[in-house]
C-alpha cells in the first residue's frame, strides 16, 4: 500500500500531516512528534500532544502509532546552546530542572492520554536517542 504524506498548517494544529492514500487503506506506521516549534527554523520550543487524536484514531483502523519527542533545551536558547550543569537536570530546585520536570509531566500525560493504542508487553519498545557530538563513540549514558 502506497500513502502519501505532506505538511498542512491550520489554526488547530501547526504541523498536521495530511495523507492521501486509497480509500479504506491506511499506513501501518504513522507516527508524530511531540516537540511544538520546527516549523519556524528555531528547533522545538514547547511540548504539544496535539496528534493524539489522530494516532488514536489510525490506531482503531489498524496502523500502529508511534511518537518521539525532541524535547526543548530546558535551559533555555536553541538545541545548540550546551547546559552549564548537566546534573541540574535531576534538580528541580533549578531553573533547567523546573523546566525538565515538566516536559517530561506533559510528554507522560500525552502518553497516558494515548495509552488506548499501546499494543501491550507482549511487544517489543523501542527507545532511542539522538545524539549530536563530534565523536559519537565517545557517547556515555
Amino acid at each position: 500500500m502506497h500513502a502519501s504524506w505532506r505538511s498542512r498548517r491550520d489554526s488547530k494544529s501547526p504541523r498536521r500531516r495530511t495523507r492521501s492514500s486509497p480509500p479504506g487503506q491506511y499506513p501501518a506506521i504513522v507516527a508524530c512528534d511531540y516537540a511544538d516549534g520546527w516549523v519556524n527554523g528555531k528547533g522545538s520550543t514547547t511540548v504539544s500532544t496535539y496528534c493524539n487524536g489522530y494516532l488514536k484514531e489510525a490506531w482503531s483502523k489498524g496502523s500502529l502509532p508511534s511518537v518521539s519527542v525532541h524535547a526543548p533545551n530546558p535551559g533555555g536558547g536553541s538545541m545548540n546552546v550546551p547546559l552549564a550543569d548537566f546534573s541540574d537536570l535531576t534538580n528541580p530546585a533549578t531553573p533547567a530542572g523546573k523546566a525538565w520536570h515538566s516536559t517530561l509531566d506533559k510528554v507522560a500525560a500525552g502518553l497516558y492520554d494515548g495509552a488506548g493504542f499501546y499494543p501491550g508487553s507482549s511487544y517489543v519498545d523501542v527507545v532511542g536517542l539522538d545524539c549530536y557530538i563530534s565523536d559519537p563513540m565517545a557517547a556515555q549514558g
